[in-house]
């Protein structure tokens, strides 16, 4: 919920200016769910449908959002999760 309260918080000034930029970070997990991760894999993917569902509910065209998709990072949960 903080990436929710970030944009409701930051949108009302970027509309009165009429340009804004927000970028949200998820991970590649939002599009390739890691196994045993149900909860972050659907949380990541909710992200992106937060992100598209601005855009679509009428932003002025100068206010953007993106979301970055950080790959995979070769971490001590990420060697246990490859070698199953």
């Amino acid at each position: 919920m903080s990436s929710v309260g970030a944009i409701q918080a930051a949108l009302p000034g970027m509309r009165t200016r009429r340009w804004g930029r927000i970028v949200v970070i998820t991970s590649i997990a939002a599009r390739e769910p890691v196994p045993k991760l149900m909860l972050s894999n659907s949380l990541r993917a909710g992200l992106h449908g937060l992100v598209n569902g601005p855009e679509q509910g009428g932003l002025c065209g100068r206010i953007t959002v993106n979301a970055l998709m950080p790959g995979y990072t070769l971490t001590e949960r990420r060697r246990s999760c490859s070698s199953t």
